[in-house]
Formats: structure tokens, C-alpha cells, sequence
């Protein structure tokens, strides 16, 4: 799930906090900040294309002072990213690599979804999913299970755990999404007929493991809320 960030957690700006993280090997801090130039880049697109509608006598005073104070908001984050010194990309990917050295549970996922395919990183992938994080649940419960070194039987636990967190009457929806878009993409990256899980015969141990994980998938995201 996306992070909720808070963009005056640390002192001074974004450069400066960028270098404490990578001087000090603060892996929390390191994802983090990874995390924000993301947002710094979306925010550069943004930018970039300033072709929304601006302010006029078709919305009301109500919407245009909503209008300005999201234009603010924007100007103030895009202020924020420009003190970085370089491209965000290179910076990212060595903050990324720092947290997954310091094993922050989700940078696995996301040097992944920068193309990263290194043994290491695809472990960490697995230990994240287990562990309870939605986004690495997402991909190693779609890719085949290989890929990230996971048995078939272990596959099953992961989707199975992830079909119950879908369920929970408190965060079922948050994860819904997550969980339906795994099982539209086991098709096109898992090779698979149908893109539906099918927990009905899975073995015994796969359904226990599972009911755990689901427990500390909706545990992380509480917590986490």
C-alpha cells in the first residue's frame, strides 16, 4: 500500500536529508526518502504539464480556493524535490539499496519494480510477502513461484493468507484491490489458464501458514494506518 509520508519528519531539506541517510546507513530513513522522490517525480510531471483547468467562473468560490491551496501544495513539494542535487532515479535507487541492505521490509519490491532481478533482492521479495507486505504479496503471488525461489505449496499459503486479508471486515477493502489486480496478472507473468487463485485444494500446512499470514497482513496494515 502506498505510504503515508510526512514531509517535515526530518529537519532540512530533501538534499541534506538524503545525504544524512546515506552517511548514516539509516535504512528507515533511506526508504523513506525513497519513497518522496517517487512523489518528486510525479510532482516534476506535474509540473511540467501545467494544462489543468485553472480557476474560473465556472467553479464555485468553494472549489477555486480548494483549486489554489492544491496549486500551493504542489508548488511547495516541487520546492521541496528541487533541492536535490542529480537525478532522482540514481539517488532513489541508492537510497533503495540501502534500506534493502538494512532490511526495511518493502524495498525488496521496489527495487523489483525498478528491474532489479538479483537473487537477493528476489528473496527479500519472498521474506517481504510472508512477512505480511501487500505490494510484495501482490507480485509473489502472481509471478510463478520459482521465480522468486518459493515452492508451489508455499505460493499457496501466500495466496491463500492474502484471499482471507481480502476478507477482514476492518481492512478487507485496502487489500481487495491488491489481491484482485495479483490474480488478473498470474495469467499474463504466472503462465496460468485462469486468472483466479483456487485455494480449495491446497494442502493442509498451505492453509495453515496462510490463516497466520493473514493475521500479520492485517496486523502490518493497522499498525501501519
Amino acid at each position: 500500500m502506498a505510504p503515508v509520508l510526512n514531509w517535515q519528519k526530518y529537519p532540512g531539506s530533501l538534499d541534506s536529508q538524503v545525504h544524512k541517510a546515506l552517511d548514516t546507513r539509516d535504512g528507515p530513513m533511506a526508504m523513506d526518502l525513497a519513497n518522496k522522490l517517487m512523489e518528486c517525480d510525479l510532482a516534476a510531471r506535474l509540473q511540467g504539464s501545467s494544462s489543468r483547468q485553472t480557476s474560473g467562473p465556472q467553479l464555485s468560490v468553494a472549489a477555486q480556493a480548494e483549486w489554489v491551496k492544491l496549486k500551493q501544495e504542489e508548488q511547495r513539494l516541487f520546492s521541496n524535490c528541487q533541492s536535490i542535487a542529480g537525478g532522482y532515479e540514481e539517488i532513489r535507487s541508492r537510497l533503495l539499496e540501502l534500506a534493502f541492505d538494512q532490511k526495511v521490509v518493502g524495498s525488496g519490491i521496489e527495487l523489483f519494480a525498478a528491474g532489479v532481478r538479483r537473487a537477493d533482492v528476489l528473496q527479500g521479495v519472498a521474506a517481504d510477502a510472508a512477512a505480511g507486505d501487500v505490494k510484495s504479496l501482490l507480485f509473489a503471488t502472481a509471478y510463478q513461484a520459482q521465480l522468486f525461489g518459493l515452492t508451489a505449496d508455499a505460493q499457496n499459503a501466500l495466496r491463500h493468507g492474502f484471499e482471507l486479508a481480502s476478507r477482514d471486515p476492518q481492512v478487507g477493502l485496502s487489500v481487495r484491490h491488491f489481491y484482485d489486480h495479483a490474480q488478473a496478472l498470474s495469467g499474463p507473468l504466472g503462465g496460468t489458464a485462469q486468472s483466479k487463485f483456487d485455494s480449495s485444494s491446497i494442502s493442509e500446512s498451505a492453509r495453515a501458514d496462510g490463516a497466520a499470514l493473514a493475521i500479520r497482513i492485517v496486523q502490518r496494515i493497522k499498525s501501519n494506518g
